[in-house]
């Protein structure tokens, strides 16, 4: 049965409350075992009788319980012998005689009966194995006798504290007084050592002794403090999570430059030019603060570009806080890809190392990132008690996904591209793929090393991160922070680990993070790993997130229509053949304009003049249609043949050529008032369609279809500052022509059938690369308008950004 307390009929118990109702010792199930015994099953310590299964009894019930039996005379020479006084009834037990008072009475009893007790008695009857200091109460229950008058003081210490005692005080009165009482405490200290006064115990101090004593006895239970769990959440970019004041301009602007998505660097404390470079990319990428040659484009922070990041001009897509705890999602850490710039008016940047100047003006990427770090309460249930943590290690890992070529382009007859079968070797290099990862690696400028993945290459190492300290760890190719434990200084950051994550700035590089405990170090380290189930690295408390992939953006601001293509113009077909490289082309937001609606007359007639050898403005004239200003020279007595020449002779070789170049100057003085950034792609034709008869000096004037509407083939170009000039005559499909001038802006070279010889920046297996020119002398798949190109692996690499140059990559697929 079920002893029920509440009952006020049976005997009363040791505090002064009822016994469980209908207590009777003859009647209990328990009443053949031997004291020891019954503590031993209130413990867990042994079974059951055989075929017995025993009351739930709580300590109180238990108490009654023992009471009742001592009433009866059973086992209460055992009650004294094993010092168990905390269990007899607290008033005399009568001798079985009928006589008056202690004596011996005169029936067959079985001897004088006690005098009144004076014992004193102090127990911990139960305390809890553990607890979340900060988020609750330790509670310690205790039975008191006799020590009303007593100074009875309760102490805690640690087995691995750096002081003892951890905290001490002495009990009130009323705590004292006789009977069963819960004491608790909320686990904060108040020893005199500096690393323990005002602050909370926590699991690297543990085991945890709680003594009470007092009148010559004492007792004392332990406990322990555990972690649960740790979660991986984004950190802030300062440690009061607040905006610095702009009187701290330069920790101002870098707080603001990091919101806006520009990696201004750690907030006050600088390093590696972070701030410098993202001022310059800011106002690069500023349509009021951008200047023509970048080189004017300074650092310097004034009233104008203060007023920008006040406004919030220009942000830059935020990274989506679901991939720090979800391991399923993939968030874009977006990079700018830079195209080639102009030096001077009349020098550019093409052909140069692009590896020199993304050096000097990319940032890598700068991800704060904090370890949560949660304790177990009483009831084993998951606490945030951050108070509760301690200063333990945090160990910041990475994991490196080999990529998934699957999605690059199949190897055909009519399109036999070895782009797959190049990246998997290349991407083997420095011992890459087959578990080490495979991210673009140091020598070609990532952050990769031979082996396996080391974190402290992608993490931010030293004191930049307030108030994180991060480290190296060599031999476990990891970086690690403790978690912040000082309550008087940044009370936010209590309980969490954080660290600078910063990839590389290399598109395609990809990285799961993993936050572990580690106990490394600790004297108790094996108690506190066994206590928390550690078995090896991998089973430490940990947290993955999902997949960090870094990506290259740009975008196409403007389509000028010189006129307007009747074709389609493969704007899909062109971002998917950069996605392939981990270049993303945003097609999304395309501006349209007439050339008029870009350029005047008087613009125009100025370029001509003096660039060509046309000098009378007044015979100049600027075209919606098309690009030759003049009159379209007449074919006459030409043949075709001949007359096709002239055509070309005049409106492209004496006129469009030598525009070419200032004209892309113009166009982009024009569009950047408007937009910062972005390819401005100019499709033009190059002078009015001509219908030419076949040969008129003879009489043969019939226009045969494909002299109908002829309009001469220029040529196409990619110039500084992302512009294009994109010849819609070309007989090449839309999407080669294009996204090979593209290839240009981004400092790519040519291939084969181009008059150049490039082979270092080329995989020389290849045959079927967008730089290459189509042709009709070759391989029947390079032949104009029938030419299916795609870039080939090192050209991918290359937009990638790795540098292709520093030799030792396949020379071919």
């Amino acid at each position: 049965m079920s002893p029920s307390p509440s009952d006020s009929s049976a005997p009363p118990g040791p505090s002064g409350a009822a016994p469980p109702q209908g207590l009777e010792a003859e009647d209990l199930p328990y009443a053949e075992l031997e004291f020891d015994e019954l503590i031993g099953l209130r413990r867990g310590l042994r079974g059951t009788p055989p075929g017995y299964e025993p009351p739930d009894y709580d300590d109180i019930a238990l108490r009654h319980v023992v009471a009742a039996l001592a009433e009866a005379g059973r086992w209460a020479p055992g009650l004294a012998a094993a010092g168990l006084g905390a269990f007899a009834p607290q008033h005399p037990t009568p001798g079985p005689g009928p006589g008056p008072g202690p004596g011996p009475g005169p029936g067959p009893g079985p001897g004088p009966g006690p005098g009144p007790e004076t014992e004193k008695r102090l127990q911990i009857t139960r305390a809890d194995e553990r607890f979340a200091p900060g988020f609750e109460s330790l509670e310690v229950m205790v039975n008191l006798l006799g020590l009303a008058g007593e100074q009875v003081k309760l102490t805690v210490t640690g087995a691995h504290a750096p002081s003892n005692p951890l905290f001490e005080r002495e009990l009130s009165a009323s705590e004292k007084a006789d009977g069963a009482r819960t004491l608790r405490w909320d686990g904060r200290c108040n020893g005199a050592g500096a690393e323990v006064k005002d602050r909370h115990i926590h699991p690297l101090w543990s085991p945890y002794t709680i003594r009470i004593e007092g009148g010559g006895l004492s007792d004392q239970a332990e406990f322990k403090v555990l972690y649960d769990s740790i979660r991986i959440v984004p950190g802030p970019w300062t440690p009061d999570e607040k905006e610095p004041p702009e009187s701290d301009e330069k920790a101002w602007v870098q707080y603001r430059l990091n919101r806006l998505g520009y990696f201004g660097g750690p907030v006050g404390k600088d390093t590696e030019d972070y701030l410098k470079k993202a001022v310059i990319r800011y106002k690069a990428n500023h349509v009021k603060l951008r200047k023509k040659l970048i080189k004017d484009v300074t650092d310097a922070i004034d009233a104008d570009f203060k007023q920008a990041l006040k406004n919030g001009d220009n942000p830059r897509p935020a990274i989506p806080s679901a991939v720090f705890a979800d391991p399923a999602k993939t968030a874009v850490v977006p990079v700018e890809a830079l195209t080639y710039e102009r030096t001077s008016a009349t020098a550019d940047e093409f052909g140069d190392p692009r590896s020199k100047y993304e050096k000097d003006r990319l940032n890598r990427p700068l991800i704060p990132v904090e370890a949560k770090i949660f304790l177990v309460s009483r009831a084993g249930a998951r606490a945030d008690a951050p108070q509760g943590v301690g200063p333990v290690r945090v160990n910041w890992r990475i994991v490196d996904p080999d990529e998934d070529l699957a999605g690059q382009v199949p190897n055909t007859a009519g399109s036999p591209s070895r782009t797959r079968a190049y990246l998997e070797q290349a991407l083997k290099v420095e011992s890459g793929r087959a578990g080490n990862g495979d991210n673009c690696p140091e020598k070609y400028g990532g952050a990769r090393t031979a082996g396996a993945p080391d974190a402290s290459k992608v993490f931010l190492i030293g004191d930049h991160y307030v108030p994180h300290v991060v480290e190296a760890d060599g031999a476990q190719k990891v970086a690690f922070s403790k978690a912040w434990a000082d309550p008087s200084q940044h009370p936010q950051r209590l309980g969490r680990a954080g660290a600078l994550f910063r990839p590389s700035f290399v598109a395609g590089d990809d990285y799961r993070l993993r936050a572990e405990i580690d106990f490394t170090g600790l004297p108790n380290a094996a108690d506190l790993e066994k206590a928390h189930g550690v078995k090896d690295a991998a089973t430490r408390l940990h947290a993955e997130t999902g997949r960090f992939l870094v990506r290259r953006f740009g975008s196409v601001a403007m389509v000028i229509d010189w006129p307007a293509r009747s074709g389609a113009e493969e704007w899909n077909l062109i971002r998917e053949e950069y996605g392939r490289a981990h270049n993303d082309v945003d097609v999304s937001g395309i501006a349209r304009r007439k050339i008029s609606e870009v350029i005047t007359q008087a613009e125009f007639q100025n370029l001509v003049t003096a660039n060509t050898s046309h000098t009378d403005p007044a015979k100049i004239t600027l075209h919606d249609g098309w690009l030759y200003g003049l009159p379209t020279p007449k074919q006459g007595k030409l043949k075709a043949a001949d007359y096709k020449k002239a055509l070309k002779a005049a409106t492209w070789d004496a006129f469009g050529d030598p525009l070419q170049t200032p004209l892309g100057s113009l166009l982009s003085d024009k569009v950047r008032a408007t937009h910062a950034t972005g390819f401005i792609v100019c499709q033009f034709l190059t002078h009015e369609p001509v219908n030419i008869k076949t040969n008129p000096k003879i009489g043969l004037n019939i226009v045969l279809p494909r002299h109908r509407n002829y309009v001469v083939w220029g040529g196409s170009i990619g110039l500084a500052d992302s512009v294009i000039l994109a010849d819609q005559k070309d007989p090449d499909k839309v999407y080669y022509v294009v996204a090979h001038e593209m290839g240009h802006n981004y400092y790519l070279l040519h291939w084969e059938n181009t008059g150049e010889n490039n082979p270092d920046h080329h995989d020389t297996s290849d045959h079927n690369c967008i730089m290459s020119y189509s042709t009709s002398s070759g391989p029947k798949h390079q032949k104009p308008g029938v030419y299916t190109p795609h870039f080939c692996g090192r050209c991918q690499l290359f937009l990638r950004g790795w540098d292709v140059l520093a030799g030792g990559l396949p020379a071919g697929s």
